[in-house]
């Protein structure tokens, strides 16, 4: 009787090890998708980027110059570069969200404060106030809560004064 106890005791500890390791699957799978998708999303993004950065071309850095000491002297060039820098941004912001939502990879990312940083890269621009009034209703892909944190922060900023912040860092040096 008491092997038969034992091959009883034995079959159940054996149904609850297969029971407990096809949890284990399952829960491995769900974590390979997760990292799946996560990995095709930074793919897609990255792709993206690159097509970003090229289309910026190498003279960004003076056409951010230009739009904060001299945005009356933009040409048409320089209004694309700004757009597409300013999209890129956005995306950016979109992007870190989504992944952040979706994995577990961000559980302490804080996507508000990064759209915040953003949106003050952005609308620290007199182009790029305009840009935002004219663009946030027509990207129609784009997080109705990230639109309302941009809106909230075009009433809240003002027009960044370059000549100020810069003659501020260079007093700040000496």
């Amino acid at each position: 009787m008491d092997s038969q106890k034992l091959s009883n005791w034995i079959q159940i500890l054996t149904a609850f090890a297969v029971i407990a390791g096809l949890g284990l699957v399952v829960w491995e799978l769900r974590q390979s998708r997760e990292v799946a998708e996560a990995q095709l999303s930074s793919d897609a993004f990255s792709i993206r980027s690159e097509r970003l950065v090229a289309l910026m071309g190498e003279n960004s850095a003076e056409v951010l110059e230009k739009a904060c000491y001299q945005p009356t002297e933009l040409s048409a060039k320089d209004i694309q570069v700004l757009n597409v820098f300013f999209l890129g941004e956005i995306l950016l912001t979109q992007r870190a969200r989504r992944i952040s939502e979706t994995t577990d990879f961000y559980d302490e990312y804080d996507w508000e404060e990064a759209a915040r940083d953003n949106f003050y890269q952005i609308l620290g621009y007199a182009y790029g106030r305009y840009w935002w009034q004219r663009i946030s209703g027509y990207l129609e892909n784009l997080d109705p809560e990230l639109v309302a944190i941009g809106n909230q922060m075009a009433k809240q900023l003002d027009t960044l004064n370059c000549s100020e912040l810069t003659n501020g860092y260079l007093e700040s040096l000496k």
